[in-house]
């Protein structure tokens, strides 16, 4: 491979990684997962036709393969210097992990495409397609779900462990203040973008469904050190999100075996039924409602 084709093919693989990465922040990781998977096939498949080197497979490997890992170091040695933890980090790293995955899956199928005959490029090309349209559409979430909360659609039965929770007044809510209701709980700490995505549809839900007496919606908040008094209320006033605000301390987390944010949990009767993420809370909240009418 000369170097002039060299460095081209290396631009071209830099300018991909430029486009894609945003994708994971600004449409979510889903929807980066398919276009990584997609268009790093179609760049491996033009790099191998366009190559006249030996060794082609080293060489594309390399050029394709390292642009595509250095977002993930970058992001996780910012948050480290941002304050976050190692263990912290590593869950949130752990998030963009598939999306990362699909790019050198996409350089996988490239390779393979390119060493077959017509009629199984046509075939196998569908099938990646295919698969890289199911996880953007469903797969990614029962990922992230069995990830993040031990199950693939989010319904679990277990015993709610005792809490304590306040609110800015230092006002106290026990288990035994909610017993005659569905509780309806996010998770969230301030330095997690994830939790402020997820912010809007929790208010659509709390205005929606929280003011009828019988479904309580509250976000609680997990101090991080850098937290100043207030700052968690100051944020969600400055985003006019005005469903009810309440903290907790770490061993709440540890209690209710949290490990990813946002973590959302319906109880009832002193029972989880739910926990996963915010799009499995509306089917059941109607339903619950329904049954009460």
């Amino acid at each position: 491979m000369k170097t002039k084709q060299l460095l081209i093919f290396l631009l071209l693989s830099v300018v991909l990684q430029i486009v894609i990465a945003p994708l994971g922040g600004y449409g979510g990781h889903h929807i980066k997962f398919l276009a990584a998977a997609i268009l790093y096939m179609v760049l491996t498949l033009f790099i191998l036709k366009k190559s006249d080197a030996s060794g082609w497979w080293v060489t594309t490997l390399l050029i394709v393969g390292i642009p595509a890992i250095l977002p993930v170091l970058i992001g996780m040695v910012n948050d480290l210097l941002h304050g976050s933890s190692f263990s912290r980090s590593l869950i949130s790293t752990f998030v963009s992990w598939p999306s990362t995955l699909a790019q050198f899956a996409g350089i996988g199928f490239g390779f393979w495409i390119y060493k077959v005959s017509f009629k199984y490029k046509v075939f196998l090309g569908l099938l990646w397609v295919g698969f890289s349209l199911w996880v953007m559409l469903s797969g990614y979430n029962l990922w992230l779900n069995k990830y993040n909360f031990g199950s693939y659609m989010g319904k679990v039965d277990e015993k709610a462990p005792s809490f304590i929770f306040t609110d800015s007044k230092n006002n106290t809510f026990t288990n035994q203040d909610f017993n005659k209701y569905t509780l309806v709980l996010e998770f969230w700490y301030t330095g997690c973008k994830y939790c402020f995505n997820d912010m809007p549809r929790f208010q659509k839900l709390f205005n929606q469904y929280g003011k009828n007496g019988k479904v309580l919606f509250y976000s609680i908040n997990m101090p991080i050190r850098e937290d100043t008094l207030g700052y968690a209320q100051y944020l969600l006033e400055k985003y006019h999100f005005n469903f009810p605000l309440l903290f907790a301390s770490g061993d709440v987390t540890n209690d209710f075996k949290i490990i990813g944010y946002p973590t959302y949990l319906i109880l009832e009767k002193n029972t989880i039924i739910y926990k996963g993420s915010i799009k499995g809370i509306e089917n059941i909240v109607k339903a619950r409602l329904e049954i009460e009418k």
